[in-house]
């Protein structure tokens, strides 16, 4: 991930919470990590799956002034 939606701290811990973790918002074997200005996280497979980036709660969850 190159980018991250305004107000968000440029050193934000986020997370991946999704279809593949129970949806849990803060699931430390899903926290992204800050690689040269880029958050990145490894995963293998190739199963489907929903998801959305957290900052660690349902309460901070990635948006645009679209999606709320």
């Amino acid at each position: 991930m190159t980018s991250i939606p305004e107000p968000t701290p440029d050193s934000a811990n986020l997370f991946l919470a999704g279809s593949i973790n129970g949806w849990s918002p803060n699931d430390s074997n899903y926290q992204l990590e800050i690689k040269e200005g880029d958050y990145w996280l490894n995963m293998s497979g190739s199963e489907k799956m929903e998801f959305k980036i957290t900052c660690g709660s349902w309460e901070k969850v990635e948006s645009n002034k679209y999606v709320g």
